[in-house]
């Protein structure tokens, strides 16, 4: 019988819609070092992910969110991973609180307009799109290669 494991996420983009202001992850070590993605944790295999999401949230970045909408599932095929990922992809508004630090990297609040001159994790370069159209649901693979760069992908529905 094969091994069908995976790991469960979630992968927010916080909107603080008042400001024009969306808040990202910087990652400090490892292959990613320095590159920025949505907010991203673990979820467990049973837990309901949207509560997982705010919880995490409030936990990591020490911030309340409102307005969580799942935007997108996104699967990812990562060798230095050792195992397949399922990321349920979310957006949500800033309500309140203070941004805190974590060990998994930098959090920082960027200017919407500003967020396109950033590098960023391969796969969420290429879902940005998707996240700012404002209204689509989307889902995309990706495989990666041993140092994250993309082997392949597909995702729906297609932007050009």
């Amino acid at each position: 019988m094969a091994n069908n494991l995976h790991r469960i996420k979630t992968l927010c983009f916080v909107f603080d819609a008042e400001n024009d202001l969306i808040l990202l992850q910087q990652y400090g070590a490892g292959k990613y070092a320095r590159l920025h993605s949505g907010v991203d944790s673990d979820c467990l295999f049973a837990e309901d992910t949207a509560a997982s999401c705010k919880t995490n949230l409030l936990q990591k970045a020490g911030i309340q969110i409102a307005g969580l909408k799942l935007r997108g599932i996104l699967k990812t095929i990562d060798p230095a991973e050792g195992e397949p990922t399922i990321y349920f992809v979310y957006e949500a508004g800033f309500v309140h609180g203070n941004l805190q630090q974590n060990a998994e990297g930098r959090l920082k609040w960027v200017e919407v307009l500003n967020m396109f001159n950033l590098k960023y994790i391969p796969f969420v370069k290429e879902i940005i799109a998707h996240l700012l159209d404002g209204e689509s649901f989307f889902e995309a693979f990706f495989e990666l290669s041993e140092s994250g760069e993309i082997v392949r992908q597909q995702i729906h529905p297609e932007y050009e």
